[in-house]
């Protein structure tokens, strides 16, 4: 082979060569950048991951803190609600007593007139059926008592398992307004064997020297306050992610708040095992912890994070959780948004 297609061969190779590490250096840059651009799509995802499930898990916190804050505010003030009811309605009777006697004083006998006050009170209910009013002299005869009829008539202070309560109510009068509170231990219309504590309001009415009062049963006062929170916490208008489910003392659930047509109210149980770790974790505290709604179903419900905290004043278990399935869904439309700037 001549010089000439020797230098000719060298300069191909060369070339070839030059090209080959050319190439090399572009696809490693290419690889490169490649490598880079897909390590940052999914630093970002996971950032993105983080962020949504630290703002879900303040979200959880914030929705406990305000059922919690509602509870014990209803819970503090069930005294003071049960004293302004009582005051109200003793009010109520004794604008009803004064418009009768009024009316009818110069009309009718003293005796007929006490009747028809008596009628008008008699059948008289609030509180839920719990409340009625009462009648009683200032000797301590008892005028009108709805519920045990049989004392009426009777010395109240010589009936030997009523002398506390009328000695209370008789108490509570003895000032310059002549009225006032006391409490004591009365028969609920519901039970009329067993007492129960109860706070009343009593007010004189002059022309007779009769006493007319009302109240209610602290229990069943404080039930009606439960109640009405459960109600609220069942129609709680809350985002499309959101729960706050309330156990009682005994692990059930007794309301539940739901907004996602894929997880019907029967399908909310929770297992032996799950309820027993979750009492006893808000018991020592609560916090954020792993729960199992639907273990028996195969759902995306089977494991996610929920924020559980006890409410003392009515015995129960606050917990607020957001399902995985609508997580997942944020997660997965962002991921699209972040494909489509990658693009």
């Amino acid at each position: 082979m001549s010089l000439h297609n020797q230098a000719k061969s060298l300069i191909r190779y060369q070339s070839i060569g030059i090209f080959c590490i050319v190439l090399f250096i572009v696809g490693g840059i290419f690889s490169y950048f490649l490598f880079k651009g897909n390590n940052d799509y999914t630093q970002r995802l996971k950032l993105l991951s983080n962020k949504i499930q630290l703002e879900d898990k303040k979200q959880i916190k914030l929705e406990v803190e305000h059922a919690r804050d509602y509870i014990s505010f209803k819970s503090s003030q069930a005294k003071r609600q049960l004293m302004e009811q009582a005051e109200e309605a003793v009010e109520n009777a004794y604008s009803i007593t004064s418009a009768i006697y009024l009316q009818q004083k110069d009309l009718v006998s003293e005796t007929q007139v006490k009747a028809l006050i008596i009628a008008a009170l008699r059948n008289v209910r609030f509180f839920n059926g719990r409340g009625y009013y009462y009648i009683v002299q200032s000797d301590s005869r008892i005028e009108m008592s709805p519920t045990l009829p049989h004392l009426e008539g009777t010395l109240g202070l010589e009936v030997p398992n009523i002398v506390e309560s009328i000695h209370s109510i008789l108490e509570s009068v003895k000032n310059l307004q002549q009225a006032g509170f006391s409490q004591y231990s009365w028969y609920q219309p519901s039970d009329l064997n067993t007492k129960s504590s109860k706070i009343s309001y009593s007010k004189v009415f002059e022309p007779f020297n009769w006493i007319i009062g009302t109240g209610d049963y602290i229990s069943g006062f404080e039930d009606d306050l439960r109640n009405a929170a459960l109600q609220r916490f069942a129609g709680l208008k809350l985002n499309d992610q959101s729960h706050i489910t309330i156990l009682n003392a005994d692990g059930n659930v007794i309301s539940h708040s739901k907004h996602s047509s894929d997880m019907p109210t029967e399908d909310y149980q929770l297992n032996h095992a799950l309820m027993d770790r979750i009492m006893r974790f808000a018991k020592d505290g609560g916090g954020y912890i792993n729960v199992a709604l639907s273990p028996q179903k195969k759902s995306d419900v089977n494991n996610h994070i929920a924020y559980v905290e006890g409410v003392a004043s009515f015995n129960w278990v606050v917990m607020a959780d957001i399902l995985p399935g609508k997580v997942n869904s944020v997660i997965s439309a962002q991921k699209r948004q972040l494909e489509k700037q990658s693009q």
